[in-house]
């Protein structure tokens, strides 16, 4: 079961987005391999996406924790930000998780990387 972080910061969450939320964005990017996908080929896929990200941006991503237990580092503690930041995070991870290919979702293509990066360094999450 994909545990989505929701701004409650859950102690098991395991992605920043759901399946239903990447399909519309992997159909937006005309991504067409993945809508033939099973749902749990998805679910590797954003695991995977939210794996990425924290480990090549966790250093750079403004604020900190809000809750101690929680799994990942969304929500973040920033003054008037939080929102703004959130809503980065759940985007990057949707285009992302469309850039993973199965089998076993094991590397993502390069030029939807590099997409999702340049948004994320543009954002100075």
């Amino acid at each position: 079961m994909l545990v989505i972080e929701t701004g409650l910061g859950p102690p098991d969450a395991v992605s920043y987005a759901s399946v239903a939320a990447a399909d519309a964005r992997c159909t937006a990017l005309g991504v067409a391999d993945w809508a033939p996908r099973a749902d749990a080929e998805k679910e590797v896929a954003l695991r995977r996406a939210t794996q990425f990200m924290l480990a090549n941006y966790r250093q750079r991503w403004a604020g900190r924790r809000v809750y101690q237990a929680q799994a990942l580092d969304w929500p973040p503690r920033v003054p008037g930000a939080g929102a703004v930041l959130a809503a980065r995070r759940r985007h990057a991870a949707r285009s992302l998780a469309c850039a993973f290919r199965p089998p076993a979702c094991e590397a993502p293509h390069q030029r939807m990387v590099i997409r999702v990066d340049r948004q994320l360094r543009k954002a100075e999450l």
